[in-house]
């Protein structure tokens, strides 16, 4: 990692650590690339394994170990086990609506109570002796164990916010006394912060004014690329690719897309959609199948994205319309759209305008559209090998100045420098 100065040790406390699995897992693999490994020390609960080359040190935690009750962490020192960079635990069957239902209700309840801390977790703290405490948050009882190690130990906290569950966890007067717990969780660990993290500057923004202390935004970063000017067009279509999950109605979007081009007989004959998601997801998004515009690639492990990236005439990214839905990604950018920028390609963003990835996909240069009208009218814009060439220029060099991984990780090791100043 680029930067002057100590680098303080991270205790990063969460439900994942680094891993190539999940966009949160990315996204911190990424943050914290180049950071001295001996300095980081993951605690985490989910059941799927982390990169274990990450972090120097690592402890899983088991969140229905709750009031006392035996802990059943377990640490973990090299050699670590090889972990597949393609692994997605996402492609497992979901349970069935009513023992789903359950799991998430008992789930829900044991976030009341404050997680058992077990000797074997507290010599592994007093061993690695961090200075900062770094979560995501939004699990009560993370929160809540992320102060007490904060409390006993006098260490500061910095939370990041990768989503806005502050306003949309545990909505409804059904969740009311989750609600109230998540809160008063998130109010007094924010008592041991100076400052925060957000993956968006429209949340950072949002937040200041809430918490009243400085807010960061950090979202993914990777490194530089050379630059890569896309081939010539050849004779068949435009290959326009989506790469992402298509959950929170994801691909209701793509089918908006695909139904202009097939009304549009020019730009039907122009242009092909080809979607890379998870088979889950996939089958789940039934309204695509068997559209003759619309192919699925499969899923794709994080280490080929770039690869894919680079072979595509224009990259789309999409959100849902519906209001419950925009709520939760209003403040959010995909993790995606910082591979899509420093692929040099041109980015077509279709989503309500006021979300933040949209606001992000606009000051990298590139188009957004909201009606059909307006998909149509950029599409028209875009089948121009000018206009896709220059968008993509213009993408990648805003990816070059605003996040490449050189630049933002000299600023996050700032950030948590001031943090343990305090």
């Amino acid at each position: 990692m680029s930067g002057t100065g100590p680098y303080p040790k991270i205790l990063l406390l969460g439900g994942e650590a680094m891993s190539s699995a999940t966009a949160t897992g990315i996204t911190l693999r990424n943050l914290f690339a180049g950071y001295p490994v001996e300095k980081i020390a993951a605690v985490f609960s989910t059941t799927f394994d982390p990169d274990w080359q990450c972090a120097g040190r690592y402890y899983r935690i088991n969140q229905r170990d709750v009031c006392g009750l035996k802990g059943h962490g377990r640490r973990y020192l090299p050699p670590f086990p090889a972990v597949s960079s393609g692994m997605n635990p996402g492609n497992t069957p979901p349970p069935g609506a009513l023992k789903g239902l359950f799991r998430k209700t008992a789930l829900e309840v044991l976030e009341w109570f404050p997680l058992t801390v077990p000797p074997e977790l507290e010599l592994f703290l007093d061993d690695f002796a961090p200075d900062i405490v770094y979560t995501l948050g939004a699990q009560t009882q993370i929160m809540r164990l992320a102060e007490s190690i904060s409390v006993k130990r006098n260490l500061p906290v910095v939370l990041h916010f990768m989503d806005n569950w502050i306003e949309t966890r545990y909505a409804g007067a059904l969740h009311s006394l989750s609600r109230k717990k998540m809160l008063d969780a998130l109010d007094r660990l924010m008592k041991r912060s100076s400052l925060f993290m957000t993956i968006s500057p429209e949340m950072a923004e949002a937040y200041r004014t809430r918490f009243r202390m400085p807010g960061h935004p950090f979202m993914n970063c990777i490194p530089k690329r050379e630059y890569r000017p896309p081939a010539e067009p050849g004779d068949g279509p435009l290959k326009i690719y989506y790469i992402g999950g298509l959950h929170l109605q994801r691909g209701e979007t793509i089918g908006r897309v695909a139904k202009v081009l097939r009304e549009d007989a020019d730009l039907k004959n122009r242009f092909r959609i080809a979607v890379f998601a998870p088979e889950k997801d996939w089958k789940q998004t039934e309204a695509l199948h068997g559209d003759p515009l619309v192919e699925y690639g499969g899923n794709l492990p994080y280490r080929q994205v770039s690869e894919k990236t680079a072979e595509a005439d224009i990259l789309l990214h999409v959100e849902a319309f519906a209001p419950e839905i925009t709520d939760y990604t209003r403040l959010s950018i995909s993790t995606k759209l910082v591979e899509y920028f420093m692929a040099g390609r041109v980015v077509l963003g279709v989503a309500p305008k006021h979300l933040a990835s949209i606001r992000e996909i606009e000051r990298a240069g590139c188009f957004s559209a909201v009606t059909e009208e307006e998909i149509a009218e950029a599409l028209r814009k875009l089948s121009s090998p000018e206009t896709r060439q220059n968008g993509g220029k213009r993408a990648y060099e805003y990816a070059l100045e605003t996040h490449s991984a050189e630049k933002v990780h000299e600023r996050f090791l700032k950030v948590f420098q001031q943090a343990w100043a305090k």
